[in-house]
């Protein structure tokens, strides 16, 4: 990485690192898709939240300070048994407004 040093001449301009937040996720589509079995969805979801929680446990392990207590929080909603229930909950054709894939049900 280049190193600028002294003093700056021009008011209001800086040089320095820049950090850039990535493209954001994808929206999923409204519906399931044609062919999928809501059970095997469900065990998605299951999954799914299982192992999200476990990367945040053990990234909260190799945290320290504030950083450490958010991830630690950040894993238990990852695996909150209501949130998992809502989700595989709008699988399920009779929910309002139908049924979702997995991926949609999640993000809602």
């Amino acid at each position: 990485m280049e190193q600028f040093h002294g003093v700056g001449v021009t008011p209001g301009r800086v040089v320095g690192p820049v950090l850039q937040m990535p493209a954001p996720v994808a929206e999923p589509g409204p519906g399931p898709v044609p062919g999928q079995d809501a059970v095997v969805e469900a065990e998605r979801i299951r999954s799914a939240s299982k192992a999200v929680q476990a990367a945040l446990k053990d990234r909260a392990a190799a945290a320290a300070g504030e950083a450490r207590g958010v991830l630690e929080a950040t894993a238990l909603m990852a695996a909150d048994p209501m949130l998992v229930k809502g989700a595989v909950k709008l699988l399920d054709p009779s929910s309002d407004g139908g049924a979702r894939s997995a991926e949609r049900a999640v993000w809602e």
